[in-house]
């Protein structure tokens, strides 16, 4: 659900992944390859904030996801990857315990027509 955002990050701060996110009704989501990059300075509000960016990343092409195909119907030895959906994520975390004190993603595809979907969650305090 926090598409890997606890692990290391290196020396620049930066780190590679990839990450399904159900943008669409399919039995394999979709695959984003993301950037992920840490602020190793933490603000006044002493929250660590991790944000990532990225596109599809998926053999699958437009006909494949509105036909719900769970696979690629063509195999090809070096398949063009379709690009054609974007991600963004923007999160928070608390220093003390590193658990998320909010996150924030957009995810979109490109279907007949751009699918997009915004996805907000903020922490409760208890107090």
């Amino acid at each position: 659900m926090f598409f890997g955002i606890y692990q290391s990050f290196g020396k620049e701060y930066k780190t590679e992944i990839t990450a399904t996110f159900p943008v669409v009704d399919n039995a394999i989501e979709p695959r984003y390859k993301l950037t992920l990059e840490i602020d190793p300075l933490k603000e006044e509000t002493g929250l660590i904030t991790i944000e990532g960016s990225g596109t599809l990343y998926e053999e699958r092409d437009t006909d494949d996801f509105i036909r719900k195909s769970p696979f690629s119907l063509i195999i090809e030895d070096n398949p063009v990857m379709n690009e054609e959906g974007n991600f963004r994520i923007i999160s928070y975390l608390k220093r003390e315990t590193s658990l998320p004190e909010s996150l924030y993603l957009e995810c979109s595809i490109m279907l007949q027509e751009e699918k997009k979907i915004s996805v907000s969650v903020s922490g409760i305090d208890e107090k």
